[in-house]
């Protein structure tokens, strides 16, 4: 019998990362159902190793960034090409924004010019930044290369984490027919992110608070970025609360993660008066931990397509409340498993803050979460990639195709 075969292509190969970590486990699981794996990235910084999985390192033009996106697109094009007469794969499963040669794409990230919108123009872009991204290099190269990849109908399926980045696409692209523009939901590890965390996530949380009374909600942010997360934004909207009358019991709110500039959050929160009700706690190992421990998830974000800190809240068993901003928002069930909040600004932050903060059963939410998060195990999110590549295997007689 035919081996299965496929090929799988990103900038980078490695363990940590969104999109890197859900390649490699991806990977893993692949080659534990018996298939051969050739992975084609510009770096590999994987200690993976397995008699059937080939790692080929592609060199790139490296002058400025468009020349990194540009020469990876056609080189790793042209080395797929290549691989592909000579392995014939069941399918080329493309990962990465640098890429448009595959049968198979899953965007994690939204379509460019929508990202562009909703927030470098809104909050990394000054007026004469937007005027020369408009015609920089790098942003017409991300572009060129999305056109390829969408633009163009080769047969190939896209898979979105999130409706909200199908709809991206199907907005902007309308090469590709809608049954093969479809949304599959990252996977969650349910065992790693468990309720019987909770206890070890609360002596976490109270040995960080040691020094203040202990708060009847806890609110955990998680996130790498705060201002594109919302922190800005659910620090007033923390400041607006208090100033309306109170909330109507006492918070603390533990901010994870890496950010460049994060004095200006915490002169932000000393600014509003609500500097001692926060901890600060930066990258942390244990986000497991911390989000058994919480009571509630806040990630009020400006742009995210899916961020997985959502629903491994969820199988944590913590509830989250989060912007219509975000593909995790499709999780969520108000008043049963979170909160969403409609517009990214103070007002409408503290008005789901207060319900948040409302008398109510938080483990009946944190059940029903659980549950939710459940839908998204990883076992069933890779039957579901493999039928995606049977799918591919079919329409290409299972025979490489050469150039296309």
């Amino acid at each position: 019998m035919q081996p299965r075969r496929v090929a799988l292509c990103h900038v980078h190969f490695a363990r940590s990362g969104g999109v890197e970590g859900y390649l490699h486990r991806l990977t893993e699981g692949l080659l534990e159902r018996g298939w051969e794996v050739d992975v084609v990235c510009r770096k590999a910084r994987s200690d993976l190793r397995h008699p059937r999985l080939r790692v080929h390192e592609i060199p790139v033009l490296r002058l400025s960034r468009s020349l990194r996106a540009w020469s990876f697109a056609r080189r790793s094009h042209r080395r797929l090409v290549a691989l592909d007469r000579e392995r014939h794969y069941d399918a080329i499963h493309a990962f990465t924004k640098n890429a448009y040669y595959c049968d198979v794409f899953r965007d994690g990230g939204g379509c460019h010019l929508d990202y562009r919108a909703g927030y470098l123009d809104r909050f990394e872009r000054g007026r004469w930044g937007r005027l020369w991204h408009r015609i920089a290099p790098y942003d017409r190269v991300l572009l060129r290369i999305e056109r390829l990849r969408f633009g163009v109908d080769r047969g190939q399926i896209v898979y979105a984490n999130s409706h909200w980045v199908r709809e991206q696409i199907a907005r902007r692209y309308d090469a590709l027919p809608p049954e093969r523009l479809r949304v599959l939901h990252n996977p969650v590890d349910l065992e790693r992110f468990h309720p019987r965390r909770r206890e070890a996530g609360r002596r976490a949380l109270e040995k960080i608070a040691a020094q203040t009374p202990r708060a009847e909600r806890w609110f955990v942010f998680v996130g790498h970025d705060y201002q594109r997360k919302g922190l800005a934004e659910l620090l007033a909207g923390f400041a607006r609360l208090e100033k309306d009358g109170g909330a109507l019991c006492p918070w603390r709110l533990f901010v994870a993660g890496r950010e460049r500039r994060p004095e200006r959050f915490r002169a932000q929160a000393q600014t509003l008066g609500i500097g001692a009700r926060l901890h600060w706690l930066g990258p942390r190992a244990d986000v497991p931990d911390l989000l058994a421990g919480a009571d509630v998830l806040a990630l009020p974000t400006h742009f995210d397509a899916y961020p997985n800190v959502v629903p491994e809240a969820f199988a944590s068993g913590t509830p989250a409340l989060v912007s219509r901003e975000t593909g995790a928002a499709e999780l969520v069930e108000p008043g049963r498993t979170g909160w969403i909040v409609d517009r990214v600004e103070p007002e409408s932050i503290a008005a789901a803050l207060r319900e948040a903060l409302a008398p109510t059963d938080l483990e009946a939410f944190g059940r029903r979460a659980r549950a939710r998060a459940e839908r998204c195990d990883e076992a069933s999110h890779l039957a579901q990639v493999i039928a995606i590549y049977d799918e591919q295997a079919r329409r290409r007689g299972r025979h490489g195709r050469g150039e296309r």
